[in-house]
Order: C-alpha cells, then structure tokens, then sequence
C-alpha cells in the first residue's frame, strides 16, 4: 500500500496547479484540493504536504472520456499527428519528427489541466472517475 500511495502522492503534487476536486474521508462532498491545503495548514495538524494529501481521493477523467474538441486542442498544442485510442489507452503518433521535449511538456500540461488519469489511479482504487459534468472546459 506504501508503493500505492507515494504514487498517488507523486500525483496529487503535479496536480496543485490545476485544482482538482477531491473526496476526503467520508465527506461525501467533493471539494477543491486547493481548499483542503488551506484548511489543513490553517486548521489542521499539518507538518508536511503530505499531512494535506493524507485521505484524499482525486476525481479524475478516464482517457477514454477525452472529447473530439479536446483531441483537436491536444493535436495543435502538441505538434502531434495523431491519437490512437486502444481498450482506453491513448498513444501520440507522430510520424514525420520526434516529439520535442516542450512540446510533450505541454501535452502532459494540457493533460493534467483537463484532469485526465494519466497514473491507472482509477483503476486501482487510488481515484474516483469524475461525473461528467464535473469540470467543464470551454
């Protein structure tokens, strides 16, 4: 469980800047993480990021939930050729250059913003796949 967890909490800290909502506990409303951390080094026992992460559980999108305006966003920012999508598995081609390391960069960006499980959390009981109207992107 020790392994399962520093990956969740690997996960949770490149999500700070893009806010995930969260379950804590048995609170059976979920709340921004952001929140969670402020509570938590204002009110709570908190001596580490980790104190913060401690019982929370992401709600995250499946990969296979990405939408037609999302893969079209995903194919300019990136510079990419393409996506494939096999049993809820995406994989970038690009066949005529190597992928940049800027531009993976803002691939993987772009991905965690719009709250895509690119870790198998969901899967293995480490996050809650997200309701559909969960986040909204415009």
């Amino acid at each position: 469980m020790e392994v399962n967890l520093d990956k969740l909490y690997k996960d949770l800290y490149i999500r700070i800047p893009y806010d995930p909502m969260i379950k804590v506990g048995g609170n059976p409303n979920p709340f921004k993480l952001s929140n969670r951390i402020k509570w938590m080094l204002s009110y709570g026992d908190c001596k580490s990021i980790e104190d913060a992460f401690y019982n929370c559980i992401p709600y995250l999108r499946s990969l296979s939930t990405i939408t037609n305006k999302e893969r079209s966003e995903l194919l300019k920012l990136c510079n990419i050729d393409g996506i494939i999508e096999e049993n809820g598995t995406i994989s970038i081609s690009n066949i005529n250059n190597a992928i940049s390391i800027k531009h993976m960069r803002k691939c993987l960006g772009y991905l965690n913003s719009h709250h895509f499980d690119l870790c198998d959390l969901i899967p293995i009981g480490l996050a809650i796949e997200a309701p559909k109207d969960m986040y909204k992107f415009e």
